[in-house]
């Protein structure tokens, strides 16, 4: 759904308050982003991209029920997923009855009497297994779930409206979200979010909260989103293939390389050719995830240092990632990348398909698929896993009238460790392992988004497509362009908001 260019200016990253106060008017309903796209916004970087959450076709998505298991939907007598009984990785998130007690056992009794609900802004529609494990939370404490339905968009500036507009109507929700790919620190400059300390959420718990990633983005020194371990909305990027296309062809898969430790841009660039020559499927194709390969170098154009962001994309690093990233399109060197939609790899048009986590979950969009799925990280240059990824804080709005309660709702909802058996998160067991395993391995935040899309003057995707496709000879002189909007950007959120 296109966002009108009034409301893009009015709740672009950082938007000052005295602008919260023009959005009385809200739209609830959930659209996908994919809708009327003509053949010109295919490479899905431009500035009508929908979604950057990868929540796109939340409203359209068919519910897995049943008792399967968690072994995800099925075509022709196949997985949907491959499940490698070899994976040398630990489920850490595994659902634990006793710690899902031992929780509900700290909920306050006063709730009992059910007249306490938690408001909770979403973009999606609550999905089957959050549903249940909300109901049970509710039969075990009293305290009721109150989903509210919010748009997105490429900024994130319906989201924020909606919030934005609930607290000025006096009715502002318990619980939201922020992320480093877009409304990161935004909410936080205009007051939208309370500290974490007003609450009761126990941080000490190391085993829930990512507080590494949450030290780092602190705000004036305070604490104003948690992240919670395994959650499946993070976007970590990641790489599936078609097993089907790569067993007929005889070649070495992402999966075999990246257990050997040799899954680096080297050998990426070896299976796309290998890819060429032994089969008719194109090589790779990146959806609207083409900077997720450029994430892998391990940086971004906007980094923290000395607890300020500041402008990276003098670096040597980052500047080669894209040199790389245009050579493997149809213009550069390898010629190996196309961007595609999600159909070119169900359809079996091509072998690999760099894609975010969320797109594993048992209910959403490879349920019915008619080969076998494969899956490794994205390739890196010296074969470390390094995952690209978006921190999603989820917060106290200020003005809710629940924050404790709050505080035991989130836990319960965002750990996995709490979900109901029977209800499966991830489509089987293997997928649930690898999932966990990308929790734990060092990750490329995206913190240029928002300072890109600082005020509504320019747009990641639209910056980003043009470092994507400038062509190895022109990044240099178009990363100095780019580096003069962050610099800008920077600059200006400072002399605001300081």
């Amino acid at each position: 759904m296109k966002t009108k260019s009034i409301l893009i200016r009015l709740f672009a990253l950082m938007l000052a308050l005295a602008m919260v106060f023009t959005v009385a008017a809200c739209n609830d309903k959930t659209t996908s982003s994919d809708e009327g796209k003509g053949a010109d916004e295919q490479i899905n970087y431009g500035d009508d991209l929908g979604d950057e959450f990868g929540e796109d076709d939340a409203d359209s998505v068919t519910i897995q029920t049943g008792g399967s298991g968690g072994s995800g939907g099925s075509a022709g007598n196949k997985d949907s997923a491959v499940t490698y009984d070899d994976l040398d990785v630990e489920n850490k998130f595994q659902i634990d009855e006793n710690k899902k007690q031992a929780l509900i056992d700290k909920v306050p009794a006063k709730y009992k009497d059910g007249k306490t609900s938690v408001s909770v802004v979403t973009w999606w529609a609550p999905l089957e297994y959050e549903v249940k494990k909300m109901e049970t939370f509710t039969k075990k404490t009293g305290i009721k779930a109150k989903w509210i339905p919010a748009d997105w968009s490429e900024d994130g500036s319906a989201y924020v409206q909606k919030i934005a507009a609930l607290r000025v109507q006096g009715s502002a929700p318990d619980l939201a979200a922020t992320t480093t790919s877009s409304t990161y620190p935004s909410m936080y400059l205009q007051g939208l979010f309370r500290p974490l300390s007003e609450g009761k959420l126990d941080l000490s718990k190391t085993d829930v909260f990512d507080i590494p990633t949450m030290e780092m983005l602190k705000w004036n020194g305070k604490h104003y989103g948690a992240i919670i371990k395994g959650g499946d909305r993070a976007n970590m990027g990641l790489l599936l293939y078609n097993a089907d296309i790569f067993d007929n062809a005889g070649i070495k898969t992402p999966y075999e390389f990246w257990q050997e430790g040799t899954w680096n841009w080297d050998n990426f660039i070896k299976v796309g050719k290998e890819l060429q020559t032994k089969t008719t499927a194109q090589p790779v194709n990146a959806g609207y995830q083409g900077h997720r390969l450029m994430q892998t170098c391990g940086e971004d154009a906007v980094i923290f240092k000395n607890g300020k962001m500041v402008n990276n994309t003098a670096s040597t690093v980052y500047r080669n990632g894209y040199k790389w990233l245009n050579n493997l399109t149809s213009s550069g060197e390898h010629k190996i990348l196309f961007y595609g939609g999600h159909e070119d790899f169900m359809d079996t048009t091509c072998a690999m398909y760099v894609t975010e986590a969320w797109i594993m979950k048992a209910d959403e969009r490879l349920n019915d698929v008619a080969f076998r799925i494969g899956f490794a990280p994205l390739p890196t240059p010296d074969g470390k896993v390094v995952v690209p990824a978006d921190a999603q804080l989820w917060g106290f709005v200020d003005g809710g009238k629940h924050i404790e309660a709050a505080s035991y709702f989130l836990e319960y909802w965002q750990d996995p460790a709490y979900d109901e058996k029977g209800y499966p998160l991830w489509m089987n067991d293997s997928v649930a392992k690898f999932i966990s395993y990308l929790w734990e391995q060092p990750k490329t935040l995206q913190l240029s988004h928002g300072i890109t899309n600082f005020g509504g003057d320019y747009k990641y995707y639209s910056e980003n497509y043009k470092l994507a496709t400038c062509g190895v000879a022109n990044v240099d002189s178009t990363v100095d362009a780019y580096s003069s909007i962050i610099e800008a950007n920077l600059k200006k959120i400072y002399a605001e908001f300081n």
